[in-house]
């Protein structure tokens, strides 16, 4: 039964979580689309670099939960490839400067400082392909969705490294 399957991948991802990813490929053409992604949430416990290129295959699943569950999955992987996609992608679309104090006898005044955000041109097949949606929620622009998604995705350190400042500057 599903139930007993999904608890024997969580037993085994716990034991040993280098055989559960190779196992769950093994069986993946033979699953139910709705199975898919319930086993694939699954490797979460014990998610790894070793994980990456299955994660990443099942970002072409025609079921839009298994994308969806394999994209979290690898946001979870500060070095993997889809990280580093979706940090470049959005690194071009934000711009910072950073504030500067003032003089004491108010000759120069502080600025305050400023992040400013471009909006997206399009959502291409590839972003898709890596879990963008294109269709925003109900009150949600859809190139504010877009760009949301991706700087979801990109970790704390692409702003930290790329502007040289430590987040509470930015």
């Amino acid at each position: 039964s599903q139930p007993a399957r999904i608890q024997f991948l969580r037993q085994l991802r716990r034991r040993a979580p280098e055989r559960a990813a190779p196992l769950l490929q093994s069986t993946w053409k033979d699953e139910s689309p709705e199975d898919r992604s319930s086993f694939l949430a699954e490797l979460a416990v014990g998610l790894g670099p070793a994980d990456e290129p299955f994660l990443e295959s099942a970002l072409a699943d025609k079921r839009k939960e298994v994308r969806q569950t394999a994209a979290r999955l690898l946001s979870r992987l500060p070095g993997s490839a889809y990280v580093r996609r979706m940090a470049d992608r959005v690194r071009p679309l934000l711009s910072f400067t950073a504030g500067q104090s003032g003089s004491a006898l108010k000759l120069k005044r502080a600025q305050r400082p400023l992040l400013e955000a471009t909006l997206p041109a399009a959502c291409d097949a590839e972003m898709q392909r890596d879990g963008v949606e294109a269709r925003p929620p109900a009150g949600t622009g859809e190139k504010a969705w877009w760009l949301i998604q991706m700087l979801e995705a990109a970790p704390l350190r692409t702003w930290t490294d790329a502007w040289s400042a430590a987040p509470d500057e930015i």
